[in-house]
């Protein structure tokens, strides 16, 4: 019972080429009951998929969805 932290994928909220500030992320996420507390960014570099992980980013950077983009979230499921 209780929150949980999840990772999902970001596209499950927005639309992929959607730029979007972290803050009104954080404010959109609210209003489902759910934290978000960070993002989980993966890319290709010389064919090895790389995970880069950023918690609490600054509430003014710019997010863009992509199906390379997942949130960090608290959530009950």
């Amino acid at each position: 019972e209780g929150s949980e932290i999840y990772i999902r994928p970001s596209t499950r909220y927005a639309h992929a080429d959607t730029t979007i500030s972290y803050g009104e992320l954080c404010l959109y996420l609210a209003k489902y009951n759910e934290v978000l507390i960070g993002l989980r960014k993966a890319k290709l570099v010389n064919g090895v998929k790389q995970i880069e992980i950023q918690l609490n980013p600054i509430k003014t950077e710019l997010i863009k969805i992509s199906e390379l983009l997942s949130f960090i979230l608290i959530s009950e499921d």
